[in-house]
């Protein structure tokens, strides 16, 4: 990068304070403030978060800067995390420091007084590269609806659809930071079986006949994190209603698998009970304050309270938690994390069997090409090391232009590379194989066999049972 592409403070007029607060693990006031910046000779607004260096210093919170920079500038984001433009800082205590204590030096060594004379009276550097600088300056994305809590605010809680909008987004960029080992930080203790679980869906999400988005662009994986400040306060609307996740002081790197750490930090309303009782903890305190946020977006109001911080905590660490006779049933287990959620695409087509149902069955040239969509969507599980074991036409969905998605992969089993076989009993009965039934060892031809089934029934619009598990 050229010196005339270096981005300064001077590029900007600064417009308006956005925001106040403190940063890092130490939450200092008065640490950083963000301003409405417009570029100069460009039509264009950015939000700029303004750091004090010298106090970064002070409290140790280098890292806490360094990782916030990182995860502002990862590749591949989700568009529901604040994008990052620039970055630059400033050095103005440091040159007037530096400049004193040479004239000082000077005047003693020559017994003249520095501002006479006129070899040491110009101009400092202004670009210095490697020195110790008094503002860090993070050019972001302007983001102009507000955060949820001033939505809150101002118009009361929101209603269950709205609610579980936002959510979804907010989910997807949790899920990202996540895969990237980073933490937000706002959950309870890590669940190794749920953990394991999300990560045996994420894995059928890749292939383009699969149902389902529930995380994008997953390559480049860098460090771990997690955010650890999930709140409505850094949840931020955009001018078409998306949110946008901001403000990443908080997040802690290198959080992968059963990986933990036991830092004390958050904002009260939404710290997990492990972090109250000092014990380790991972990315589930992310979800701890994701279940927070929503009962504030359905409520209107936090879901622990207390007189002061210990009768905040104390309510926390003993779950006391009340609901609104208002919420719906699926509202309530969303908020106790009882149920788990994946967000799909909507493939608004109707599945197979709606097809035969209504038309009967197909022309050969048209059950030729759903089913050599099918077969590619089973070369990817197979080649995976997955078996599907429930392909039938109800799993089958048609999208808007005609081509399949396969739906539905709870009776999926990993780990099936070459001659390696399993033995469960499971599958839906038309379209069973002989081996399940007859509780013999199996492998990836049971997929197959049932995609016989699904063949026949999208040419002869019908199956028997009977004649197929007795045929060969």
């Amino acid at each position: 990068m050229g010196k005339q592409d270096l981005i300064r403070a001077s590029d900007f007029n600064f417009i308006m304070v956005l925001g106040k607060g403190s940063f890092g693990k130490q939450q200092q006031s008065g640490m950083w403030q963000v301003m409405l910046a417009e570029r100069k000779g460009a039509d264009e607004l950015y939000a700029i978060k303004i750091l004090k260096k010298d106090i970064i210093i002070q409290d140790d919170d280098v890292e806490c800067a360094m990782i916030e920079k990182r995860v502002l500038a990862l590749a591949d984001k989700p568009p529901f995390l604040v994008q990052l433009h620039s970055c630059f800082q400033t050095m103005e205590a440091f040159w007037t420091k530096i400049w004193s204590l040479r004239y000082s030096l000077y005047h003693a060594d020559v017994g003249q007084q520095p501002e006479t004379h006129g070899a040491l009276r110009h101009d400092r550097p202004s670009d210095s590269p490697g020195c110790v600088q008094d503002r860090l300056y993070f050019v972001m994305e302007y983001v102009n609806g507000g955060d949820l809590m001033f939505q809150i605010q101002q118009f009361g809680k929101f209603k269950e659809p709205v609610a579980v909008f936002y959510a979804s987004e907010i989910a997807i960029g949790l899920f990202f930071l996540h895969s990237r080992g980073i933490i937000y930080r706002h959950e309870p203790g890590s669940n190794p079986r749920l953990d394991t679980f999300i990560s045996r869906i994420k894995k059928l999400l890749q292939c383009p006949l699969i149902l389902t988005k529930i995380q994008p662009h997953q390559k480049n994986i860098s460090r771990p994190c997690v955010d650890r400040d999930l709140k409505l306060d850094n949840v931020l609307l955009d001018q078409d209603g998306h949110i946008k996740i901001a403000d990443f002081g908080m997040c802690k790197e290198g959080i992968m698998g059963d990986k933990t750490t036991k830092t004390f930090c958050g904002t009260p309303d939404y710290i997990a009970p492990e972090i109250i009782l000092y014990q380790p903890y991972g990315r589930s305190v992310d979800w701890w304050a994701y279940g927070v946020l929503l009962y504030e977006m359905l409520v209107g109001q936090p879901p622990f309270d207390g007189e002061d911080e210990e009768e905040l905590f104390a309510s926390i660490t003993e779950h006391n938690v009340s609901y609104p006779k208002s919420l719906s049933k699926e509202a309530k287990e969303a908020c106790k994390g009882d149920r788990l959620y994946f967000v799909m695409e909507y493939v608004n087509g109707g599945d197979l069997m709606f097809q035969i149902q209504q038309f009967g069955k197909f022309k050969e040239p048209v059950a030729v090409f759903y089913a050599s969509e099918i077969a590619i969507g089973l070369f990817f599980l197979h080649s995976r090391g997955i078996i599907y074991r429930d392909l039938k036409l109800d799993n089958v969905l048609l999208d808007q232009d005609g081509h399949i998605k396969i739906a539905d992969f709870g009776m999926c089993k990993e780990g099936i590379m070459g001659d390696k076989t399993t033995k469960t009993f499971c599958g839906t009965p038309d379209y069973i194989a002989p081996e399940i039934i007859l509780y013999q060892p199996y492998g990836r031809s049971v997929d197959w066999w049932a995609y016989g089934v699904l063949l026949y029934e999208m040419l002869v619009g019908q199956v028997s049972s009977a004649w197929l598990i007795t045929a060969g």
